[in-house]
């Protein structure tokens, strides 16, 4: 929100001088009052280069904390890609539901946007029936630059949100970009809660004929759970990752399953798993894994808690690549 001086403090602070003067009379006391009433004065904050994310010349930066939206207010976002091809994914939560939207441009698309406000997006958020309050959308480019993310108010109330970027090539530069304000006075998000070992009634338990799309969601797991997530790729021997960030670090592992091997696994026969997670220390990754496939098929994710971490353990999971397709649950 953008803040604008008070010239009624000026006026008040002159008139409180004026009125020190006349009582004190001239020499070096009054003189000494005068000048720490200037000082006081001068210093009232200006915030003309207060970055407010209102258009794509003042972006702001996801910081994966929540940030309130008044009612008809838009909030720019900005991140650079290098360009690669690789996957970005970008998702929105919002409470309460439906209160936001999300769209993403281009950078010549933010200019056009600037003069008409009609243009067409390279993309926008969709739901995802599996979670509540999140849209999401994944993609990629072709060419290296800053591309922008506009969250829009549905005007239907005040909202609150949580916007994450995530991709191989993304950065976000700080110098540019300024964090987003404190969240407005009105309806807040409700505190959320240390996640706990169970799955509400929106987030169904998992299985091989039910798994979730893996799209960093934090999860939590329970001592002996194992959770399942799927994607398809389409066997162009592209580069998949998997990476998955918990806490603590060593509460679960993960393995990627063929269909082949969960049909020997239905079977009750023994196997080796085509992939498994493991630490890496260059990308800050609890567990990762990377590899291709040439086999168009939906292929398995299978996350197992660690028996001997005894605390409470939650971890995100996502899945990237170039022709990787996240499969919605089965219902």
């Amino acid at each position: 929100m953008q803040r604008t001086s008070k010239p009624w403090l000026t006026l008040g602070l002159q008139k409180m001088s004026n009125k020190w003067a006349t009582a004190i009379g001239s020499g070096p006391v009054c003189a000494l009052l005068a000048i720490t009433l200037l000082f006081v004065a001068s210093c009232q904050p200006t915030f003309a280069a207060e970055r407010t994310g209102s258009d794509p010349t003042t972006a702001l930066f996801p910081t994966d904390s929540w940030v309130a939206l008044a009612t008809g207010a838009d909030h720019w976002y900005a991140f650079r890609d290098e360009g690669d091809g690789t996957a970005i994914t970008i998702r929105l939560t919002v409470l309460p539901t439906e209160g936001a939207i999300f769209t993403v441009f281009t950078a010549e698309q933010a200019k056009q946007w600037a003069v008409d406000q009609t243009v067409i997006a390279v993309g926008a958020g969709t739901p995802l029936e599996l979670f509540r309050n999140d849209l999401y959308w994944t993609g990629n480019f072709v060419q290296s630059g800053t591309y922008y993310v506009l969250v829009t108010s549905q005007d239907r109330g005040p909202s609150n949100y949580k916007l994450t970027i995530s991709g191989q090539g993304i950065s976000f530069p700080r110098l540019s970009f300024a964090q987003p304000a404190s969240p407005l006075v009105g309806p807040q998000p409700p505190t959320l809660p240390t996640p706990v070992p169970t799955m509400s009634v929106t987030e169904p338990a998992s299985g091989p004929e039910n798994p979730w799309p893996p799209i960093g969601k934090t999860m939590a797991i329970a001592v002996s759970e194992t959770q399942w997530y799927a994607f398809r790729d389409e066997g162009d021997e592209s580069s998949i990752q998997v990476r998955a960030d918990a806490t603590p670090a060593d509460c679960l592992a993960f393995q990627v399953w063929t269909p082949e091997e969960l049909l020997l696994w239905q079977l009750g026969e023994e196997f080796r798993p085509v992939g498994q997670g493991t630490a890496n220390l260059t990308l800050k990754a609890d567990l990762f894994w990377t590899g291709s496939f040439i086999k168009s098929a939906t292929y398995y994710v299978v996350v197992k808690r660690n028996g001997a971490a005894r605390d409470s353990c939650t971890y995100q999971l996502a899945v990237l690549g170039d022709n990787v397709s996240l499969l919605p649950p089965n219902r």
